[in-house]
């Protein structure tokens, strides 16, 4: 399951978290990938060490080494953070080792969650979301607007995009009709 925005601090990570917990609290055993390689937050939100993480597993033998990237933070939750910002995050990603690791860990978990970086930032989401079976778009109400989400879901077109959570919605915010 992909977490995206259109616009970064949209809530992604918030989301990615309480997920991976409800998962969890379902004897769930889950992984929670922070996939934003250019402004990782999961490990700043959770206080664990990114220095190592995706970028550098994509670059080592993902099948033998895996293990060796993830932080359990819960016997039933488990973290693969970002690592450092790699020089090209796109040719990391469409090296064909990006979809190799997804496949070896849906093997070891009930439930992998990326918490990808926003779609109107760059191009990595879109290419994580050409392997992820299930996408779902976080929008901030109020901060993003109309055109930014009709953007960002049309980007998501051809991709399988199961729904939009809407964070921080208020009824005075009457500019989205859904």
């Amino acid at each position: 399951l992909m977490l995206t925005s259109a616009l970064p601090g949209e809530g992604k990570t918030t989301l990615a978290i309480g997920l991976g917990a409800s998962a969890a609290n379902m004897h769930q055993k889950v992984l929670v990938i922070d996939g934003n390689l250019r402004s990782s937050q999961l490990h700043k939100v959770l206080s664990i060490h990114n220095d190592w993480g995706l970028s550098l597993l994509l670059l080592d033998d993902i099948k033998t080494q895996f293990p060796n990237y993830v932080q359990p933070i819960h016997p039933l939750i488990d973290v693969l953070t970002a690592g450092p910002q790699p020089d090209n995050a796109v040719s990391l990603l469409t090296s064909g080792k990006f979809q190799e690791l997804l496949e070896v860990l849906e093997g070891i978990y009930d439930l992998v969650i990326i918490d990808a970086c926003s779609l109107l930032d760059g191009v990595e989401a879109r290419i994580m979301a050409s392997v992820s079976h299930s996408i779902v778009m976080v929008g901030r109400i109020g901060k993003l607007t109309p055109d930014q989400l009709i953007q960002a879901r049309e980007m998501l077109s051809h991709f399988n995009l199961i729904g939009i959570v809407s964070n921080q919605f208020h009824h005075s915010d009457t500019n989205f009709n859904f």
